[in-house]
């Protein structure tokens, strides 16, 4: 899988309640993650967490989106590495 498709999948997953961890985990897995890169696995880890844990307050679905939609932007304009504001200098997955 190309880094591009899998970055696409991994941040539409996180922009969308209930699928944040399909699409994360498909990113892992397919997208393997010298292809992905441990940056970019850790931000769509973290958004979503955001997700899933910020349901019950109603404002992590919404966090999660607007980022999700950031990341997005940036892929779809050939940056293959978009860092996001608060969480992009993290890198969990070196």
């Amino acid at each position: 899988m190309e880094k591009k498709t899998a970055l696409i999948i991994m941040y539409i997953g996180t922009a969308v309640p209930y699928l944040s961890v399909i699409g994360w985990l498909v990113a892992l897995l397919a997208g393997k993650k010298e292809v992905v890169g441990g940056k970019n696995l850790t931000q769509g880890l973290i958004l979503a967490l955001v997700q899933c844990v910020g349901t019950a307050v109603l404002v992590g679905p919404l966090v999660s989106l607007v980022f999700s939609i950031m990341a997005l932007v940036k892929v779809f304009k050939d940056d293959l590495d978009p860092e996001l504001p608060l969480i992009g200098n993290l890198n969990w997955f070196k």
